[in-house]
């Protein structure tokens, strides 16, 4: 991580496969899944070698790195994160973050100082934009004051603009998280342009530098809003065109869960470590809650003790401002209170429900991570070709099951889905009714009816 940037996934997912001893190579797969060969260096391979030689636990695995205390399972993303911001607070060093990121922070700015232009830093990196390489040059201030490229001037004045139509936004209950990360990549890409005020906006932040269509729609609207914003004060700002950018979202295909999957899912669950902690309990009670409920993980994680009550789950202002009760039925709720009686052992300021082992709210990087082990663990999905399992895909099947188990009748069709939308917090009946042509087995089902309705017709 120290001499090439690797992610802390990226390391978590060597395979022996990996590394090329012939040519001094090592290939690896990033977030777009796209592999990428890097040079490895001498002193990186003479320790790679000295590990698996003298080191590496004796596993039938191709993973690279293994856990060193039994039983040996390949490392996760998240022991590293943990190992190296352990490492790094032994050593005294004060950083504003601590993890295995800083290796990666470190590496990007020591390439920056040696000269190497942000193009070929990015490469290396495998970033998709030349915007998040820039931003090494921003958070390097001592590089930034030598090169007199300090922030000043156009950059200033169009970081002002931003704030001040963002705490316009914010005024009428508008959020405003993504599109200030959106807004800040302009500023100083404009203020290298020599552009303020800025007459190609959509040059500078769309670019072609998002991964995907929709995600260029996005960013696009982001800035044609502030750019109308703008050009009401200064005639001089150039309100992009909208034409060439498709807004259509590519929605993927949900993975349904069998009921025997999910009881391994579960059973891996409650067989995670420490035995006697809680965190085998948390994590059993969290994917079972998400099964059986279809809550967002969003909403799971952010649960507080006053949020149960007799009549369910008190799912507050989650996504699009809404809240909502949601039933639970009586079994769920007995294993739910099980849960909070061991939870309430722990004698903790925070009242979120779900927790850590270091006593905080958990985080979604971390049940992220956890929910990739066990399905590792428990086998799923059983076909290699098939995609891995997304904590989405819980939700997805609570509402496949709900939609197969829909009574006869246009009638009872008709409210059964109107429930079905009240339940999962859906703002249009139009986001439920997509599970009907997402899921195989229901368009299955759907065209077996048809055709049976078909035939009754024609005899």
């Amino acid at each position: 991580m120290a001499h090439l940037g690797l992610r802390g996934s990226d390391v978590a997912g060597l395979r022996l496969r990996d590394l090329h001893w012939h040519d001094g190579t090592l290939v690896v797969s990033g977030k777009s899944r796209r592999e990428t060969r890097l040079p490895l260096p001498q002193e990186v391979g003479d320790a790679l070698l000295h590990y698996l030689e003298c080191a590496r636990p004796p596993i039938k695995t191709d993973r690279v790195f293994i856990t060193v205390i039994a039983p040996w399972v390949p490392i996760s993303p998240q022991v590293i994160r943990q190992t190296a911001a352990r490492a790094i607070q032994r050593t005294g060093i004060r950083a504003p973050t601590v993890g295995a990121r800083l290796f990666r922070h470190s590496a990007a700015t020591a390439m920056l100082r040696q000269g190497a232009s942000l193009q070929t830093i990015g490469d290396i990196l495998r970033h998709t934009s030349i915007e998040t390489t820039a931003h090494y040059a921003k958070v390097d201030i001592d590089l930034l004051q030598q090169r007199g490229q300090a922030v000043a001037g156009g950059s200033a004045m169009l970081m002002q603009a931003v704030d001040t139509y963002l705490a316009v936004r914010r005024a009428v209950d508008f959020k405003t998280q993504g599109g200030r990360r959106v807004l800040a990549r302009l500023c100083p890409v404009c203020h290298c342009a020599r552009r303020y005020p800025c007459r190609h906006p959509h040059r500078h932040c769309v670019g072609g530098q998002a991964a995907s269509e929709p995600q260029r729609h996005n960013r696009l609207s982001v800035v044609i809003r502030f750019a109308r914003f703008s050009h009401a004060e200064d005639p001089r700002h150039a309100i992009p065109p909208r034409a060439g950018v498709c807004g259509r979202r590519r929605h993927l295909i949900p993975y349904i869960f069998t009921d025997e999957e999910l009881h391994a899912l579960l059973a891996q669950a409650a067989r995670l470590r420490p035995a006697r902690s809680l965190r085998p309990q948390t994590y059993h009670t969290l994917l079972a809650l998400l099964a059986v409920t279809g809550l967002r993980i969003s909403e799971a994680l952010a649960l507080r003790f006053k949020d149960v009550t007799p009549e369910g789950l008190v799912i507050r202002e989650t996504k699009f401002r809404k809240s909502r009760l949601v039933p639970l039925h009586a079994t769920t709720t007995a294993a739910l209170q099980q849960y909070l009686a061991q939870r309430s052992d722990l004698a903790l300021d925070d009242d979120h429900l779900f927790v850590s082992q270091r006593r905080r709210p958990l985080s979604y990087h971390t049940v992220l991570d956890t929910f990739h082990a066990l399905l590792s663990a428990a086998g799923i999905p059983a076909e290699p070709a098939c995609p891995r399992p997304r904590l989405m895909d819980l939700r997805h099947t609570f509402a496949s099951r709900a939609l197969e188990r829909c009574p006869d009748g246009r009638d009872h069709i008709g409210r059964h889905m109107l429930a079905l939308t009240t339940y999962m917090g859906h703002a249009r009946v139009k986001s439920t009714y997509w599970y009907l042509q997402r899921t195989p087995q229901l368009l299955g089902d759907i065209a077996q009816a048809c055709e049976t309705f078909v035939r009754e017709e024609r005899s």
